[in-house]
């Protein structure tokens, strides 16, 4: 195997695994509404209902019953029934995404310029 193909393949498996490596990192989603009771008092959460509206804001507290969310300074309470889920406000990844993307294109660009230039080379060479 020419080590022009060799590099192309590799170029190709590695995009491959950084395309399915990272969604599988967060994968994991709790569906329990004890966990609630974890997040801190005053926490940035979005809460997100049924009918497909939602609400950010700060949490106040969680009942067996209801879901208390400070939203421009007023409680509102969310019946648990009414809730669909309830997302945590964290710092964005759009640095970390934005350079997975690069090597992505980067390795994907190498491995198609490697195997363009190869069979140009191949062609051009007199026997």
């Amino acid at each position: 195997m020419k080590t022009a193909k060799r590099i192309g393949y590799v170029a190709v498996l590695c995009t491959l695994l950084a395309l399915t490596a990272d969604p599988l990192v967060g994968a994991v989603e709790k569906s329990d509404w004890g966990s609630l009771k974890q997040i801190a008092a005053g926490q940035a959460i979005k809460v997100t209902v049924k009918d497909g509206t939602s609400s950010q804001g700060g949490f106040q507290s969680a009942t067996e019953d209801a879901l208390v969310l400070r939203a421009a300074g007023v409680d509102r309470s969310i019946p648990r029934d009414t809730v669909r889920r309830v997302s945590i406000k964290t710092n964005g990844h759009r640095g970390k995404h934005a350079l997975i993307g690069a090597a992505i294109g980067a390795g994907g660009g190498l491995g198609a310029g490697i195997a363009i230039l190869s069979a140009r080379e191949t062609r051009a060479k007199p026997y």
